[in-house]
């Protein structure tokens, strides 16, 4: 897996929260972080795959012989 570095900055609040539930789950801060991001990111890609899908204009059918 590349790596990169990136500057995030985070609303006290939720860093406060973040760190908390890594530590609950035992897992680095970064890992929490990358799975909220992914979620995000797999939530949007869907709900505009689902929107895409629902105003496509109809496919053409064969008539049945």
């Amino acid at each position: 897996m590349r790596r990169s570095y990136f500057a995030l900055r985070l609303q006290l609040s939720l860093l406060d929260e973040a760190r908390k539930m890594a530590e609950i789950d035992g897992v680095p801060l970064n890992q929490v972080i990358n799975v909220a991001v992914a979620g995000k990111l797999s939530a949007s890609r869907a709900r505009n795959a689902t929107f895409t899908f629902r105003n496509a204009p109809p496919v053409p059918t064969s008539p049945r012989r």
